[in-house]
C-alpha cells in the first residue's frame, strides 16, 4: 500500500503483517471526544479503522483533503500512520476505532523501555492522544 492510499478517505485495506492492538469504547454523537472532532493523527506506525455501528459519520482526511460518509453497510474508514484527519457525527451515531501495529511492534517498544509493559507502551485514548495536533 502506498502512502497516497493511507492519505485518502476512500475505502482501502490494512497493509499485510499488522495486528489489532486495541479498540476504543463505542462513542456516540454525545460522547465522542472533542479531540476526534478536530485535526489529529495516529501515532507513528499505528493504523486505525473507524467502524460505524449505527448511523453516519463524516470522515475527513485533511492532507490531501478528501472525505467520505461512513455507515454500517460500507467499508470502515482507514486511517494511516500520522495522517491528519477528523470526524463529525451526522446525527445519531455509534462508532469505535480499532488500532493496528505491525506484528511484534509492541514487543519492540517494550524492549526499548524496560520499565514499561507492552500494554503501557501502547497509545491510549486520553485527551492528549486523541487530540494530537494535525
Amino acid at each position: 500500500m502506498s502512502d497516497a492510499d493511507a492519505g485518502q478517505a476512500t475505502p482501502a485495506v490494512l497493509p499485510p503483517g499488522y495486528e489489532a492492538t486495541r479498540s476504543t469504547p463505542v462513542f456516540t454523537e454525545a460522547t465522542v471526544p472533542a479531540g476526534l472532532l478536530r485535526s489529529h493523527r495516529t501515532a507513528p506506525g499505528t493504523w486505525g479503522l473507524i467502524r460505524v455501528l449505527e448511523g453516519r459519520l463524516l470522515y475527513r482526511v485533511l492532507d490531501p483533503l478528501s472525505e467520505r460518509v461512513l455507515d454500517p453497510a460500507g467499508a470502515p474508514g482507514l486511517v494511516g500512520p500520522g495522517v491528519p484527519h477528523e470526524v463529525a457525527p451526522l446525527g445519531p451515531v455509534r462508532f469505535l476505532v480499532e488500532f493496528y501495529r505491525r506484528a511484534g511492534a509492541a514487543a519492540d517498544v517494550a524492549a526499548l523501555a524496560p520499565s514499561q509493559t507492552a500494554e503501557e507502551s501502547r497509545p491510549s485514548l486520553d485527551p492528549s492522544f486523541a487530540a494530537t495536533p494535525g
